[in-house]
């Protein structure tokens, strides 16, 4: 697999092709069903956070750079929005989502639990988080 990036609206319209951009771009990668899957939901995750919640001011956009270093698969989201750092989100609890007190948080804790690594940075104005999911051994 080479490296790959797309450059895409922030936009709930962009967050399916980003979901298929990745897959795409992994299918010669041997992931299993289930790990494809937990890669798109990964990617579908914080790109719609990303659209939702990053430009609160107007549209923006969001740039997806895939690579392999031969044991796993990085994928990287960087966003020129207002400053997020997603590892600083507390996990939702039930009873908080069941009485609606907290709105959000679920798509960032699947993210984070899904990847293997799950690194954020600020650089350069952009927020940047980086996911990685190892390949089969």
């Amino acid at each position: 697999m080479t490296e790959a990036s797309i450059i895409l609206p922030a936009t709930l319209g962009g967050v399916e092709r980003a979901r298929a951009f990745v897959k795409e771009t992994v299918a010669a990668v041997p992931f299993s069903e289930e790990h494809l899957f937990q890669l798109e939901l990964i990617v579908t995750e914080l790109c719609v956070n990303i659209a939702r919640y990053g430009y609160p001011d107007g549209p923006g956009n969001m740039t997806l750079r895939v690579w392999d270093d031969g044991d796993a698969v990085f994928v990287e989201f960087a966003d020129g929005g207002r400053p997020f750092d997603p590892r600083t989100s507390p996990a939702p609890t039930l009873e908080r989502l069941i009485r609606g007190e907290r709105k959000g948080g679920l798509g960032i804790y699947l993210a984070r639990r899904l990847s293997d690594t799950f690194d954020y940075r600020r650089e350069d104005g952009k927020n940047i988080v980086t996911v990685s999911k190892k390949k089969p051994a």
